[in-house]
């Protein structure tokens, strides 16, 4: 992955979102259906294992996952401050929790300046050197890799090193 992974809500709006409306709208047609999946998210249950970044093993619970590299993830929004993409670890949020409007309130204070966001109750930033996300009743979940949802839990992930972008 080169900007994220995710488990949970964002995941089953970009995987419901159709292709052509995608492309021809964006983030737009994206945003649209995530309202519609929040409608109707049933909050499964996630357990997010692996290796912190100095080396513990963790374990967190929570209902909705997204693990980046860069600060900045799918547009102007910071949704983990720490991150370095040439650190060797990923960070993480989680969100905990079946309050719809928590989670609503998650995803639109992302969309604001500044990081209002990583403050909303139920939320948590964690950095890992490797993690695995799985539903905790062992029901595959659709998961996402950078925008597009090509996998479903469980879902491992391990930094494999930078690599080196050709610009022109």
């Amino acid at each position: 992955m080169l900007l994220g992974v995710g488990v949970g809500l964002e995941a089953r709006a970009i995987g419901h979102t159709g292709a052509r409306l995608k492309d021809w709208l964006g983030f737009l047609a994206i945003g649209s259906q995530g309202v519609m999946e929040w409608a109707r998210y049933e909050f499964p249950g996630l357990r997010v294992t692996g290796e912190d970044e100095h080396g513990a093993s963790f374990a967190l619970q929570g209902t909705s996952f997204l693990a980046t590299n860069p600060k900045r993830y799918a547009g102007h929004q910071i949704v983990a401050p720490s991150a370095d993409p040439t650190d060797q670890c990923l960070d993480l949020v989680l969100i905990d929790g079946t309050s719809r409007s928590r989670l609503a309130r998650f995803w639109v204070e992302a969309q604001l300046p500044g990081t209002r966001q990583l403050r909303v109750p139920g939320v948590s930033v964690a950095r890992a050197r490797r993690l695995r996300v799985e539903a905790t009743n062992g029901k595959p979940i659709l998961a996402h890799l950078n925008g597009d949802a090509v996998e479903q839990t469980p879902v491992a992930v391990e930094p494999w090193g930078p690599i080196q972008l050709l610009v022109p």
